[in-house]
């Protein structure tokens, strides 16, 4: 890859929102968010949900 060459575009979703779960869900929300877009995530457990949704 060249360094003019557009960097191509991710697509990630994190399945289970346990203690770690914010590790993933940081990066490509902010330091890789030009290159990472977080299509989405699910857990079980609603409260984990409502807690990533905010």
């Amino acid at each position: 890859m060249t360094p003019d060459a557009p960097v191509r575009r991710r697509r990630c979703a994190v399945v289970g929102l346990g203690a770690r779960a914010q590790l993933y869900t940081e990066a490509p929300t902010s330091s890789h968010a030009d290159r990472v877009d977080l299509a989405g995530f699910c857990d079980v457990n609603t409260h984990r949900m409502a807690v990533h949704n905010e």
